[in-house]
This record gives structure tokens, sequence and C-alpha cells, in this order.
């Protein structure tokens, strides 16, 4: 992995952000969304840096209240985005564990995500982290139509520190 940092995002980082996003062809997230996320006091969004200025990665995810019980933490995650040029060098891990990180230091007790059924790449990354498929959301996404696949990992069992 290149030397990468994981630092938070600014509003400032929202147009590379928005780039990395269209050309992983994720869900369209609007500056204007982008902003609105980074006011909420429950966001956790990410950026991965290297030695250059650019942004190679990004997350965007929220703490939400438990599935559970009523006084516990969950955590949806939004988005992972990686810039073509750095894929499959360990920045989208580097970005999952900061999450996972957060996560356990604050008592989230799972992780949440939806992604696209035809995306095997990334149901398989996400599987490699212990994420369980729990049911499909028929016609979920567009452009292009597809289903998704709502995944979970349970923080119980990850250790504190990674």
């Amino acid at each position: 992995m290149h030397n990468c940092r994981i630092l938070p995002i600014s509003v400032d980082d929202t147009p590379e952000i928005i780039r990395i996003a269209e050309t992983a062809n994720l869900s369209p997230w609007s500056r204007e969304d982008l902003v609105e996320e980074l006011a909420h006091v429950d966001s956790f969004m990410r950026k991965a840096v290297t030695d250059q200025p650019a942004i190679c990665g990004f997350l965007v995810s929220r703490f939400i209240p438990s599935s559970e019980t009523a006084t516990g933490l969950d955590v949806e995650l939004y988005n992972i985005g990686i810039n073509p040029h750095y894929r499959r060098r360990g920045i989208g891990s580097a970005l999952l564990w900061a999450l996972i990180d957060r996560a356990k230091r604050s008592k989230a007790e799972k992780i949440w995500l939806d992604v696209r059924r035809q995306n095997d790449t990334a149901i398989s990354f996400y599987e490699h982290f212990g994420f369980v498929e729990t049911g499909i959301r028929r016609g979920f996404y567009s452009h292009p139509d597809d289903d998704g696949v709502m995944m979970m990992l349970r923080t119980a069992n990850i250790p504190t520190t990674v």
C-alpha cells in the first residue's frame, strides 16, 4: 500500500470526492448532499491521501440509533470510493478499518451497508471483513437498475485496535 493517511473530509474536498464517486460508478451525491452530511455531528467521513496532495479514496458513513437496543449505536456505511489509479493497494481496507475502529471505540453494535447485487468485487471485499448478507432490496439502485444486497457486520468480535 502507498504511504496512506486517513483524514477527515472537508468542504473543500467535495469536488474530488464527487469525481472519484463518478469514476467508481457509485450512486451520485451532489456537493450539497456532501456538505449537508458533513454538518451532521454523527457523520464519519474520511479521505485517504498519499504523499501527493490528491485524494485517492473516501468513505462516507453515519452513526445511527441501534436496531437492537434503545440506547445503543449502529453505523450506516454509505460509500467507499477509490480513485482507479489506487485500486487494489489496500486503501479501501484502510478506510474501512478506520470506520471499524471508530465503531468499536464508540461501542456501535453493527455496521450496515447496501451494495449492488451485480458488484461481486465489493461483496467479496465486505465478506472478507466479516460482513454477512441480511436481505435483498429489489430495485434499490438505478443507473443501472440493480437490486441492493443488505450486509451487516457485528462489531463485538473485532479487536478494538486495528
